[in-house]
Order: structure tokens, then sequence, then C-alpha cells
């Protein structure tokens, strides 16, 4: 799809996945734990795509300004559960192109593609965070809150009557050790800044040598998601590491001083 301004709205294939990018880094520098991250991003989209999973880029005069990926709810890499329903677990604009509606040309292909999948509705996980999926651009094109928690909730676009997605309640119990500060990280690979949360925190936890119990959960495949109710966790001593941005070193490193101290 061609348009005077240039822009060309493409299906995501094993040809082009290169040319995805991610837009919502708020500056920060492209490391190596996310640039792992990126490359089994692109494996994990081409996974998908086997599956049912659709990806598009909008494209600027050849350059990839938007990206937006959507799953089967079946098989999404998110912890709802649903019918009949596609989800878009990311939507991404590059900074300098935001507003100028490119976001929503993209956002209508996805919709238009949903409808001709037979599907009866399209939903996003959007936030109250102006740089993260906003909710506020959803709502703007049709969108609708079905779950009314801050500052993440569920948004939909029927296109036929369905019933609403939920969330999955968090299945997994975590066994304290006495004395001991326990991570257990939930990981899909959906997301490289996730990947580069998880590299983090594993690299902050060798500095505490053996004061700290790691268990990695594999999320790829969708029944472990419902096996513990989550896609994406990092556990500390029964509570959770944060959400939204990435996470610092010195961020995780003072939370894993103050809870490892309130275990002695």
């Amino acid at each position: 799809m061609c348009e005077k301004n240039m822009i060309e709205i493409r299906d995501l294939t094993e040809k082009n996945v290169d040319d995805i990018a991610t837009f919502c880094s708020l500056g920060e520098v492209k490391n190596d734990f996310y640039l792992q991250g990126e490359k089994r991003k692109k494996k994990f989209l081409l996974e998908k795509l086997k599956k049912g999973g659709r990806a598009k880029i909008a494209y600027k005069e050849n350059e990839s300004v938007v990206f937006i990926e959507y799953y089967l709810i079946e098989d999404a890499p998110m912890n709802i559960t649903g019918k009949d329903i596609m989800i878009i677990p990311c939507m991404n604009v590059k900074v300098t192109e935001r507003k100028k509606r490119i976001g929503e040309k993209l956002l209508r292909a996805s919709i238009e593609a949903t409808k001709k999948m037979g599907k009866k509705a399209i939903t996003v996980i959007a936030t109250e965070w102006e740089d993260f999926m906003p909710k506020a651009f959803f709502e703007k094109n049709g969108f609708e809150n079905v779950t009314n928690r801050s500052p993440i909730n569920i948004f939909m676009k029927k296109l036929d009557e369905v019933e609403n997605p939920q969330w999955l309640k968090l299945l997994y119990k975590q066994k304290p050790v006495k004395g001991k500060l326990v991570i257990d990280i939930f990981h899909t690979d959906q997301c490289p800044f996730d990947w580069q949360n998880t590299q983090r925190v594993k690299k902050v936890a060798r500095e505490f040598g053996d004061s700290v119990v790691v268990t990695d959960f594999d999320t790829n495949k969708r029944e472990n998601i419902l096996k513990y109710g989550t896609q994406g966790a990092i556990i500390v001593n029964k509570e959770y590491l944060g959400t939204g941005p990435p996470l610092s070193e010195e961020e995780i490193r003072k939370v894993f001083k103050e809870r490892l101290k309130a275990t002695k």
C-alpha cells in the first residue's frame, strides 16, 4: 500500500525481519544485552508468523518508522485470555514521526487484516505512559478500556459480539529461603528490553554470591504462560521488581540490598 507522501505498509516476512525497530528506548543506548534480545526477538517473530501471528512495518522513503505485531490471543505472548480475538503486544512509532498519523494508518491496516481473518475483536495492553503504548492513542482509534485498573489496562475494539478478554491470575507461588535473595525470572523473547532486564538482573545477582538463588522460567510457550499465570515478571522475595521503563543496574542493586537486608 503506497501513498503520495511516500508511506508504504508491508507485511513482516523473513525477507524484511531485519527492518523491525524499537523506538521505546527512552533515549537509552542499545547495549549488548539489548542487541542479544533483538536477535532473539527476530527469531521469535518468525516462529509466531508460522502460527497465525502477524506484523507490519510502515516505511517512509524506504526507512522503517512504525512497527506493529499482533497475535491470536490463544497463542499470545501475554498474560491474558480470551477467544476469537487478536492482540497487539507492541506498537512502536519513531519519535520524529509521531502525531503524523502514520501510526494510525498502520493500526487501521491491522484492524482490516483482523476483520479478513474473521476475528471478532482486536485488543491491546495500553498504558498511562506517553512514551509506550499510550492509551490516548488507542482510545482515539475506537478502543475501549475493558479492565479499568491502573496504570496498565486491556483495551478492545469490537468488530462483532465477543466476550471481553481477561487478565490471567498469577498462579506461581515463590518459595522463600531464609537469609537468601530468591529471584524468579519469567521471560519471553517478545521484547528485547525484557531480555535486557533479565540479563542485568543476573549480572547484578552475581555480585551477591551465595546470598542469591536465581531461577529462570521460559514462557515462550503459551502453555507455560497459562501454567504460571504470567509471561514476563521478575519476582524478588515475593515482590515484583518494577514495571515500565528498563531498569538500570543501580536500581536493581539498590532493591537487592534492601530486600536482602530485610531477610536478616
